[in-house]
């Protein structure tokens, strides 16, 4: 993963569970969304937040897959595939989890834009 920011420790586990999440049962994360001049409802499913929240973008028609977050604090780096193209980005927020589900986001917006 050349280009990369430096690790900082894992922010979520390898199921994209955020520390203090429960280990057992599935999350779920529903969000509106606004993509390509619609704005819409999506909810998606997954043993973790962040893959929740893939799963929700990818119904939003973003396949998006989860390669890597890494982050420390405010701060958090997501290494996403979205629709075959793979980006870093960031985010900064007070909550480890909100700052974790900005910089997936962020790829996300950065891979529409390529």
């Amino acid at each position: 993963m050349n280009g990369g920011p430096p690790s900082a420790g894992a922010v979520p586990d390898a199921l994209g569970r955020l520390p203090g999440q429960p280990a057992n049962g599935p999350a779920s994360s529903a969000r509106t969304l606004h993509t390509g001049g619609r704005t819409g409802d999506h909810e998606g499913a997954g043993p973790g937040l962040l893959t929740a929240f893939a799963d929700a973008l990818t119904g939003a028609g973003h396949a998006t897959e989860i390669l890597e977050v890494i982050g420390g604090g405010a701060y958090a780096f997501a290494e996403c595939r979205v629709n075959g193209t793979t980006v870093w980005s960031a985010a900064e927020d007070a909550s480890p989890p909100a700052a974790a589900v900005g910089a997936v986001l962020s790829a996300v917006n950065r891979a529409r834009a390529r």
